[in-house]
Protein backbone atom coordinates (compact mmCIF):
# COMPACT_ATOMS: atom_id res chain seq x y z
CA UNK A 1 0.00 0.00 0.00
CA UNK A 2 1.14 3.53 -0.80
CA UNK A 3 2.38 5.98 2.07
CA UNK A 4 0.74 9.16 1.67
CA UNK A 5 3.54 11.91 2.36
CA UNK A 6 3.32 13.79 5.09
CA UNK A 7 3.54 17.83 4.88
CA UNK A 8 5.54 19.47 7.42
CA UNK A 9 4.74 22.35 8.98
CA UNK A 10 4.87 24.16 11.98
CA UNK A 11 1.30 23.50 12.97
CA UNK A 12 1.67 19.54 13.89
CA UNK A 13 1.59 17.97 17.46
CA UNK A 14 1.90 15.14 19.53
CA UNK A 15 -0.67 14.73 22.17
CA UNK A 16 1.76 15.70 24.59
CA UNK A 17 3.19 19.29 23.05
CA UNK A 18 -0.67 19.94 21.72
CA UNK A 19 -1.94 19.31 25.64
CA UNK A 20 1.25 21.72 27.02
CA UNK A 21 0.75 24.28 24.37
CA UNK A 22 -3.21 24.64 25.11
CA UNK A 23 -2.97 24.13 28.85
CA UNK A 24 -5.34 21.14 28.92
CA UNK A 25 -4.51 17.55 29.93
CA UNK A 26 -3.74 14.80 28.10
CA UNK A 27 -6.57 12.80 28.61
CA UNK A 28 -8.83 15.67 27.37
CA UNK A 29 -7.23 15.33 24.03
CA UNK A 30 -7.10 12.07 24.01
CA UNK A 31 -11.32 12.51 24.57
CA UNK A 32 -11.60 14.60 21.78
CA UNK A 33 -10.12 11.88 19.52
CA UNK A 34 -12.36 9.23 20.53
CA UNK A 35 -15.21 11.62 19.74
CA UNK A 36 -14.01 12.26 16.73
CA UNK A 37 -13.44 16.14 16.92
CA UNK A 38 -9.73 15.91 16.85
CA UNK A 39 -8.16 13.35 14.05
CA UNK A 40 -4.52 12.16 14.21
CA UNK A 41 -2.24 11.58 11.20
CA UNK A 42 -1.00 8.10 10.63
CA UNK A 43 2.25 9.26 12.47
CA UNK A 44 0.10 9.78 15.44
CA UNK A 45 0.59 13.72 15.51
CA UNK A 46 -2.23 15.91 15.13
CA UNK A 47 -1.93 18.19 12.05
CA UNK A 48 -3.46 21.69 11.91
CA UNK A 49 -4.11 21.45 8.30
CA UNK A 50 -5.24 17.97 7.19
CA UNK A 51 -7.75 16.70 8.11
CA UNK A 52 -9.83 20.16 7.72
CA UNK A 53 -11.96 19.18 10.46
CA UNK A 54 -9.26 19.53 12.90
CA UNK A 55 -9.33 23.49 12.05
CA UNK A 56 -12.65 24.39 13.67
CA UNK A 57 -11.53 22.55 17.21
CA UNK A 58 -7.71 23.59 17.12
CA UNK A 59 -8.66 27.45 16.94
CA UNK A 60 -10.88 26.43 20.29
CA UNK A 61 -8.58 25.55 22.04
CA UNK A 62 -5.32 27.06 21.11
CA UNK A 63 -4.50 29.97 23.05
CA UNK A 64 -3.67 33.89 21.62
CA UNK A 65 -1.29 34.76 20.37
CA UNK A 66 -0.92 31.28 18.80
CA UNK A 67 -4.30 31.22 17.62
CA UNK A 68 -3.47 34.29 15.25
CA UNK A 69 -0.64 32.73 13.88
CA UNK A 70 -2.20 29.64 13.07
CA UNK A 71 -5.62 31.26 11.50
CA UNK A 72 -3.18 33.50 9.47
CA UNK A 73 -0.90 30.37 8.56
CA UNK A 74 -3.71 28.63 7.23
CA UNK A 75 -5.27 31.21 5.00
CA UNK A 76 -2.52 31.88 3.58
CA UNK A 77 -2.17 28.31 2.84
CA UNK A 78 -5.74 28.06 1.13
CA UNK A 79 -4.95 31.29 -0.34
CA UNK A 80 -7.69 33.26 1.60
CA UNK A 81 -8.44 36.80 1.80
CA UNK A 82 -7.69 38.76 5.11
CA UNK A 83 -10.57 38.78 7.54
CA UNK A 84 -13.43 40.46 6.31
CA UNK A 85 -12.54 41.05 2.89
CA UNK A 86 -14.87 38.40 0.54
CA UNK A 87 -13.32 36.39 -1.75
CA UNK A 88 -14.86 37.79 -5.26
CA UNK A 89 -12.73 40.88 -4.25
Amino acid sequence: MKQKKIIEHPYRWTIKELSEICDLTESYIYRLIREYRLTRAPDGKIDGLFPWQNMGKLTQIIPEPLKTEYIDFVRKVYHLPPPGQDVDE
